[in-house]
């Protein structure tokens, strides 16, 4: 609550009332450490969730960051390789497709 309301836990039940401490605490953003402690998906800010949404709108296959990753493993490819791969025909997207 310190690093948002600049309230010291000391002062709860001093110069705080605790019923005004605990309407500040249930109104924290997300991204604050109390409610990424209570749930770890708080730990994302609105901005986040926005910047993975558009990241996933992209993707073929969608990242979920609380899915547990396998590690992919490095793709090699030769000069050659790489060459071909690029030199073939693609298909042409319009906008809106």
């Amino acid at each position: 609550m310190q690093r948002y309301y600049g309230i010291c836990l000391d002062a709860v039940g001093v110069s705080v009332s605790t019923s005004h401490a605990a309407a500040l605490a249930r109104c924290l953003p997300l991204g604050s450490l109390v409610l990424e402690r209570i749930d770890p998906r708080a730990r994302y800010t609105e901005t986040d969730w926005l910047l993975l949404g558009i990241l996933n709108s992209i993707r073929t296959k969608p990242f979920d960051p609380f899915e547990i990753q396998e590690k992919q493993g490095c793709v090699a490819m030769s000069a050659a390789e790489m060459t071909s791969l690029l030199s073939k025909p693609r298909k042409e997207v319009r906008d809106g497709d």
